[in-house]
């Protein structure tokens, strides 16, 4: 299994658009990991396929 590591450091709305990128990883088999501010941290909970930011 493979870790990909998701940066995004700018734009909540990115961060929300990129669903269909970490959902297509995941269904690659990839162990999927987000990095982002800790000012949208929170945003991620609303992301599904992502292991662990």
């Amino acid at each position: 299994m493979r870790k990909t590591f998701i940066i995004h450091l700018t734009r909540f709305g990115d961060l929300i658009q990129s669903q269909p990128v970490l959902s297509g990883y995941k269904a690659m088999g990839d162990e999927v990991c987000l990095v982002c501010l800790e000012t949208f941290a929170s945003a991620v909970e609303l992301l599904s396929d992502v292991h662990d930011s």
